[in-house]
């Protein structure tokens, strides 16, 4: 789908055919949903398009809830020590490198340890564990960054689709 463009969106150009190499799957369709059609069409194009990410390059990455800091305890270095939140002292474990991994994806480096932040184990579970771990480039180590339209983003896991929080301990 391309958020304010019907015309360049694939799911209003599968809806609005018949043929068999382009349509919606084949459920008893054989005619257009002309009011179904002009709906969806409506419906895109009213969409805003996604806002860009910020600038590549280092950030401090703060909870908007809790007013605390991302961060690699004790600046650990290795792989698998958490990632928490905590207060702020302007120490280079509190910051990490946003770099572009593609296809719309981040990936967020520790500037202390140039470790990622990755899902332990790849998990998919909510409230699934975040570390630092070498750079992999696997699923756990990607990220959307979306816009949340009021100057702050959301960090959200390609591997799961759960937006980075922290739990009640900080973790």
């Amino acid at each position: 789908m391309f958020a304010g463009d019907a015309a360049k969106s694939i799911l209003y150009h599968r809806t609005n055919s018949t043929d068999p190499t382009i349509m919606m799957p084949p459920l008893a369709k054989n005619e257009i949903d002309v009011q179904g059609v002009a709906l969806l069409e409506t419906w895109i194009n009213q969409l805003q398009p996604q806002a860009p990410a910020p600038n590549l390059g280092d950030y401090r990455i703060v909870n908007r809830g809790s007013g605390k800091t991302l961060q690699v305890p004790s600046a650990a270095f290795g792989n698998g020590p958490n990632v928490a939140q905590g207060g702020y002292a302007g120490q280079d474990h509190q910051h990490f490198a946003l770099e572009d991994a593609g296809s719309g994806y981040y990936q967020f480096k520790a500037i202390h340890s140039n470790r990622y932040l990755d899902i332990e184990l790849a998990s998919s579970a909510p409230g699934a564990n975040v570390w630092q771990y070498r750079g992999n480039g696997s699923d756990a180590q990607l990220w959307e960054v979306l816009d949340a339209g009021d100057g702050t983003f959301h960090i959200v896991s390609k591997l799961s689709g759960h937006f980075l929080g922290a739990e009640p301990d900080d973790n």
